[in-house]
């Protein structure tokens, strides 16, 4: 009797041993699931994140050349180089205006657009200088302040905010290099690498290479332009030197015109084609 009940006893202990540990168990699985789905970004969060490229990308396609924004008060402003300007505040402002002919200050820095209707006047001035949100915390390229009157008004308003030109979309790609100067390139002479270049315009990088070396850099996006700034790389020697010479040198630091037409693109210089590409397929 006394054997039987050791053995009950044994089974008894075994039997909430195992369902402890099944709890145990499940419960790990449970806070994984958790875990899991905590660290998994929602479909509403992955839409937040690509709320940005989402916004530009309308923007393109309404064919705005250059945005700008602020707050206390808000305010918006869409600048179509070639048609108009449209600015509009929550306070009721809404002001549309045809294009002008900017003036630049000495140094470049400074893009200015005197604007006067039967409405109102405005004096839009862009600054590039790096500019932070003050509610959402994004960097923008060009400071933007809006000088504003109705013709109903005495006194302007000053309106201050961030804003940035909008990248063309359709440079987005890997275009091979096809000719430089004026010489078209045979891809013969090229055993190792050819010339490309990668221009992603949704951070505003550069990589490439120039048939011998691999080179990255940034680049800013105006209307019809491109502004390159300085491009870091490898130093190897290879055949070929000439050409690879020459299409760093049409990059680097340089602000080039661009024609984009039936998948070929042309960067211009002085009004002559430096570069001449084919989209990668």
């Amino acid at each position: 009797m006394k054997h039987t009940k050791s053995i009950l006893f044994v089974l008894l202990s075994l039997l909430v041993f195992a369902c402890n540990n099944l709890k145990s168990i499940n419960q790990q699985i449970t806070d994984a699931g958790a875990q899991e789905k905590k660290d998994t970004p929602t479909n509403t969060e992955i839409e937040m994140q690509d709320t940005g490229q989402q916004f530009l990308l309308q923007k393109h396609q309404d064919g705005i050349d250059f945005y700008a924004t602020g707050n206390e008060p808000s305010w918006s402003l869409d600048m179509d180089i070639d048609k108009g300007f449209h600015f509009k505040t929550m306070n009721g402002v809404d002001f549309s205006a045809p294009a002008v002919d900017p003036t630049k200050s000495a140094d470049g820095k400074l893009t200015i657009y005197t604007i006067a209707t039967e409405s109102g006047e405005m004096t839009v001035i862009l600054d590039h200088t790096p500019c932070t949100d003050t509610m959402k915390g994004d960097t923008h390229t060009y400071t933007v302040s809006v000088d504003f009157i109705t013709t109903k008004e005495a006194n302007l308003k000053r309106f201050e905010g961030c804003g940035a030109y909008v990248p063309n979309y359709t440079l987005h790609d890997i275009w091979a290099i096809t000719e430089v100067e004026g010489v078209a390139l045979n891809p013969a002479d090229f055993t190792t690498k050819y010339p490309q270049l990668e221009l992603s315009t949704t951070t505003g990088t550069v990589f490439g290479n120039d048939g011998c070396n691999t080179f990255r850099g940034l680049f800013e996006m105006r209307p019809n332009e491109l502004v390159f700034g300085n491009l870091a790389g490898t130093m190897m020697a290879c055949p070929n030197m000439d050409i690879s010479a020459k299409i760093t040198k049409a990059l680097a630091n340089k602000t080039v015109s661009y024609v984009l037409e039936n998948n070929r693109l042309v960067f211009m210089e002085n009004g002559k084609p430096s570069l001449k590409f084919k989209k990668v397929d």
